[in-house]
């Protein structure tokens, strides 16, 4: 962050100097001015004057952790009161939900999966759903698939060995 802030304070003075005109007159985007709650006029130095004070705190911030002991109190908070932390909140809850969304619709899938309710993919329901989406298995390739993906060795695909599966592809 040291350096961080020595840049933007070497980018902010050539901007003034004149010497990085498309960065003088260029606009700040909009999800800039809705992170740091800028004007609608805003520029993109007025951007780079906010990450600058942004990393100035995190250097801060991390020097005053550097000198504490475990059990000293954290009393470098004052940046969680700033106005576009707010922001960033509502921008990290569409991502939530979108995670949350995803979940579902994963777990969705397994329970279709699950073709006797019992929490998990067996052979007959694996082998059923990429027939249907025209793929040919052979009952030798079935059970490589199945020992691939079935951590626990029990022949079965649990929710939680379905979840790794999908994630990792």
């Amino acid at each position: 962050e040291e350096e961080a802030v020595h840049t933007y304070t070497r980018l902010l003075e050539e901007i003034d100097a004149g010497r990085l005109p498309m960065f003088e007159n260029m606009k700040a985007p909009k999800m800039a001015r809705v992170y740091y709650n800028l004007p609608r006029d805003a520029m993109l130095r007025d951007v780079f004057e906010c990450i600058r004070a942004d990393e100035s705190a995190h250097r801060d911030t991390n020097h005053q952790f550097g000198s504490m002991k475990a059990d000293d109190p954290n009393t470098m908070v004052e940046h969680l009161r700033k106005g576009h932390f707010s922001h960033q909140n509502a921008y990290s809850g569409i991502i939530v939900t979108v995670h949350k969304l995803q979940e579902q619709a994963m777990l969705d899938e397994f329970i279709k999966l699950d073709k006797n309710g019992d929490g998990y993919i067996s052979r007959e329901g694996l082998k059923g759903m990429l027939e249907a989406r025209g793929d040919k298995v052979s009952l030798a390739e079935m059970d490589e698939l199945i020992e691939a993906v079935s951590t626990d060795g029990d022949g079965r695909i649990s929710y939680k060995e379905f979840a790794k599966l999908i994630h990792h592809h």
